[in-house]
């Protein structure tokens, strides 16, 4: 027989006082029953309360045990299991705690090592918060904090995963879109070099290279003129044209189908933009850069520099008595429809902007419209021209300053540039502000800085001077003498 607990009483008092008020509430009946009605009222009244305290002290004790059921355990063990790689450190560098995830990256974590000895690369980043690293071939960015205790100074550090945002960026940057404007420089005199037999196969053979070219690298190629193309691409294609430094300008040279003369390309290319039209005016500014440096290079622009790529054939010369007439024409008649001309070449005069510019100057008074040339300081190189210019009666009046020249510009004047196409070297640059016509001759290698939206532009590499070029222009303007 088991033995009795001698606390443990064999019966619940609960019930004996409950039996014994049933006792009592009978007896009282028997001799007066509206007493016994109001025992058995305060009877009720009494179990109630008793009920409803004795649930209370119980859902009481039972949040006391759970508040106070060792919290400091349920933290660290949540911390240990937590998905992320997460670490705790004393002010001394020792590791206190150390997350799954992190042990994982760090097997030799323990309690009590020093973080640089489990964690070399990690300690160094310590007080960078921030920086990435590079773990088993996934890239992290570490996160740290430093709190304060009662008794030293914790820190606290984990590392996010950061690998598919590089992966993204990637893939968005090889995605980036980029235009090209490409277009053949010699095709005329190739084709005129070339038996007539054999000029459609040496056509075919050029757009059958490009489009094995393009297709190779997943660019989009679309002929639109008879030396003309515009390209579709992704910074990814034009990475690779980039490594092998656009190789095809000198592989599309070796093409040989009876032509004497090798085919030169020019491409200009826009990138570092996702509108359009900024990269489609990127690749004219481009293409038109690359042939003004002579033609057979690539020119990539982007909103802040230009890289240029290619360029070591010296291309021949393509100044045609047609071209010269067609700007004289088109010359004479913005001088026409202009109130008056001033021409300027660049700071410190030399003989051939000022003889260009004086001929353009009477060119316009034979055509019956005010002609000046601007001219604020009188060099050695061009004193002894000056002399003998201002001796005739006919050009005594055409030299003014650039406090003149601004007095007589108007938004109808024709400004003639010579000898250069800088905005930062003419003579007067305000004085381009002034008017909506502009015209540029000059015979230097077109640059990344040009005058913006000249009128007329007749830029020739090929001359040996400015002079040359007004020469041939003025010998087919009408009624100029």
């Amino acid at each position: 027989m088991p033995k009795q607990d001698p606390g443990h009483l064999p019966f619940d008092p609960w019930q004996l006082a409950l039996a014994l008020q049933v006792v009592l509430i009978l007896f009282l009946f028997y001799y007066n029953r509206y007493l016994a009605l109001l025992m058995v009222a305060a009877v009720l009244s009494w179990g109630l309360y008793s009920k409803n305290t004795l649930t209370t002290e119980r859902l009481t004790g039972s949040r006391t045990q759970l508040v106070g059921a060792e919290p400091e355990g349920i933290v660290r063990r949540a911390l240990a299991n937590f998905p992320v790689p997460l670490g705790l450190s004393s002010a001394s560098g020792r590791v206190l705690l150390a997350s799954t995830a992190f042990r994982e990256l760090f097997p030799e974590t323990e309690r009590g090592r020093k973080l640089e000895a489990v964690a070399a690369e990690l300690a160094a980043l310590e007080d960078e918060p921030g920086a990435t690293l590079t773990l088993s071939g996934r890239q992290y960015r570490v996160c740290s904090y430093s709190y304060k205790t009662a008794h030293e100074r914790l820190a606290v550090f984990y590392l996010e995963d950061i690998t598919h945002i590089g992966e993204l960026e990637r893939k968005l940057r090889d995605q980036a879109p980029v235009i090209g404007l490409l277009q053949i420089d010699n095709h005329d005199e190739v084709l005129t070099a070339t038996p007539e037999g054999q000029r459609p196969l040496l056509i075919a053979a050029v757009d059958k290279y490009m489009t094995d070219w393009a297709q190779a690298l997943h660019v989009y190629l679309h002929k639109y003129a008879e030396d003309r193309y515009t390209l579709f691409l992704t910074q990814a294609a034009l990475s690779k044209c980039q490594e092998d430094k656009f190789s095809f300008l000198d592989r599309i040279k070796e093409i040989s189908v009876g032509n004497s003369m090798p085919v030169t390309v020019s491409l200009g290319l826009g990138y570092g933009s996702l509108d359009p039209l900024e990269l489609a005016e990127f690749a004219k500014t481009a293409l038109d850069l690359a042939l003004g440096r002579g033609g057979d290079q690539a020119v990539l622009k982007t909103p802040h520099d230009f890289h240029y790529y290619g360029g070591k054939t010296k291309a021949p010369e393509k100044r045609t008595k047609v071209k010269a007439r067609v700007i004289a024409q088109a010359l004479r008649e913005l001088m026409a429809g202009a109130d008056r001309v001033i021409a300027m070449g660049h700071q410190g005069a030399d003989c051939d902007c000022l003889g260009a510019g004086v001929a353009l100057a009477k060119a316009a008074r034979d055509l019956g419209k005010p002609g000046y040339f601007v001219l604020t300081e009188i060099t050695p190189a061009v004193a002894k021209l000056y002399t003998y210019l201002t001796e005739h009666e006919s050009y005594r009046d055409v030299f003014i300053d650039a406090t003149s020249s601004l007095r007589l510009a108007t938004k109808d004047t024709l400004v003639i540039v010579l000898d250069t196409h800088k905005p930062s070297l003419v003579e007067v640059p305000r004085l381009l502000g002034r008017t909506r016509k502009i015209v540029i001759i000059d015979h230097h290698r077109r640059a990344e800085e040009f005058i913006p939206d000249p009128t007329l532009v007749y830029l020739e590499s090929y001359a040996s001077s400015t002079c040359e070029l007004t020469a041939e222009i003025v010998q087919y303007m009408d009624k100029v003498k």
